[in-house]
C-alpha cells in the first residue's frame, strides 16, 4: 500500500528555459486503483526552483496511471506560487520495485513547465 520513490528527469519552462529536475515521492493506495501522498522536487539551470505538493494518482490500467498534484513552488527569490500539476506514468514493476517512464506539466502564474524523465521506487 506504500510508495516511497524518486524522479529525475528534465524540465522546460514556457519552451524557454530548461533546468534538470529531481524530486522524491510518497504515495499510499486508499484504494487498488486510487492513491494519494506527498512530494518534493528541485529544478536547477536555466531556472531555479522547489517545491511540493499533495499528488493524487489513478490507475488507468495497473501499470498507466494518471496524476494531478495541487502544490507551491517558490522560485530563488523566495517568492512562493501556487502550482496546478497533469501528466502521467508507466510503470515497470519488479518485484517490489518499479521504474516508471513519466510527463507532466506544472502550470504555475499563467506559465507552464513540462518535465519528462523517470521515477523509480519501491512498494511495502
Amino acid at each position: 500500500r506504500h510508495q516511497v520513490g524518486t524522479y529525475l528527469g528534465g524540465s522546460v519552462k514556457s519552451g524557454l528555459e530548461a533546468a534538470y529536475t529531481y524530486g522524491l515521492e510518497y504515495t499510499y493506495n486508499l484504494y487498488p486503483r486510487l492513491a494519494v501522498g506527498a512530494y518534493y522536487g528541485f529544478s536547477g539551470g536555466d531556472y531555479n526552483a522547489e517545491g511540493g505538493g499533495i499528488p493524487v494518482l489513478l490507475g488507468v490500467t495497473e501499470e498507466f496511471k494518471l496524476r494531478a498534484a495541487v502544490g507551491v513552488e517558490r522560485d530563488l527569490f523566495g517568492e512562493d506560487k501556487a502550482l496546478f500539476r497533469l501528466g502521467g506514468q508507466y510503470d515497470v514493476r519488479f518485484g517490489p520495485g518499479y521504474v516508471s517512464p513519466a510527463a507532466w506539466i506544472d502550470f504555475v502564474n499563467h506559465q507552464e513547465i513540462v518535465f519528462f524523465g523517470l521515477m523509480a521506487g519501491m512498494r511495502f
